[in-house]
């Protein structure tokens, strides 16, 4: 990498999508309502290799000053918008010639917060959909944030102001409920905390999906936990709510009226309800606004 992300900055993958732009709008944001530096980061391969009928070839010198002039050209186009967004944030360029999974988890390493927009063109594609930003989400040292939906020119989602946070109940999704109070509180919205439990959808006996309206073990625990953490943030408008059914269905569904949707990621391999492929890698691909994944505190792995 060129240069080096500062320690606790608010950093944003970009290439010359328009979709990056559009992260990199809420980020601004975010470095202003935080009150930290922004870095900029983008990854491109100076020495691609052309595979034709031929074989294998490797572009000469020429092409690779002129891929180099072209990452430059996007990372000076990014600092003109924030300029634009933001005259007094201080921002720092960072251009690397590693994978952009690689680019990206690295600067995950000192970031506070790290964007990525929910698609992308070159080295930086598929930030969503494809491999790239699963993997980032679930392997970066700090909170990833998707950013999707309509971003107004200053940064805030369009016409939604309300964050909705999954929680399973365990000490791994602590810290996503923390971010989510964090956020409400910056932005100035209201915020649901979600627990879902499973739904016996057949038998003599069965039990629907929906709002569960009698007081349950779970329940009480949830309420306990977001009492907590209303009492840190008493400005904050919270509510919290237990379902019966899908956790990734109901997250999925709510974001169409929501800012920010926050799940917990675990610091783990393999299946399991909050784990990779479980309801983040759901509500990551599916959802209708930005989402944000934050990995446990560090002794929380169950």
């Amino acid at each position: 990498m060129r240069d080096e992300v500062p320690v606790g900055a608010v950093t944003v993958g970009v290439d010359d999508s328009e979709t990056c732009l559009v992260a990199l709008r809420w980020a601004v944001r975010e470095a202003q309502l935080q009150q930290r530096p922004l870095c900029i980061v983008h990854a491109y391969d100076p020495h691609p290799v052309v595979y034709s009928g031929w074989g294998a070839t490797f572009p000469g010198l020429d092409l690779g000053d002129a891929l180099d002039a072209a990452a430059e050209k996007v990372l000076h186009q990014a600092r003109h918008l924030v300029r634009e967004q933001a005259p007094d944030l201080p921002v720092t360029l960072v251009w690397s010639t590693l994978d952009a999974r690689e680019a990206l988890a690295e600067s995950a390493r000192s970031a506070a917060l790290l964007a990525v927009a929910s698609r992308g063109r070159g080295r930086m594609a598929h930030l969503l959909v494809g491999s790239v930003g699963q993997w980032v989400a679930q392997h970066a040292a700090c909170p990833v944030v998707v950013v999707r939906g309509e971003i107004d020119a200053a940064g805030d989602p369009v016409d939604h102001r309300w964050v909705v946070a999954g929680s399973d109940g365990t000490p791994a999704s602590q810290a996503a409920l923390e971010l989510a109070f964090d956020q409400a509180r910056l932005r100035h919205a209201r915020l649901t905390v979600v627990r879902c439990l499973p739904a016996d959808v057949g038998g003599l006996h069965r039990v629907p999906e929906g709002p569960v309206a009698e007081r349950t073990p779970e329940g009480r625990a949830l309420e306990e936990t977001v009492a907590k953490l209303a009492a840190e943030h008493p400005e904050v408008r919270v509510e919290a709510e237990v379902r019966r059914g899908s956790a990734a269905g109901y997250l999925t569904h709510v974001s169409e009226g929501a800012g920010l949707v926050v799940v917990g990621s675990r610091p783990r391999h393999g299946p399991g309800p909050w784990g990779f492929g479980g309801v983040r890698r759901a509500v990551v691909e599916h959802s209708r606004c930005s989402v944000a994944v934050v990995p446990g505190h560090p002794g929380s792995d169950d």
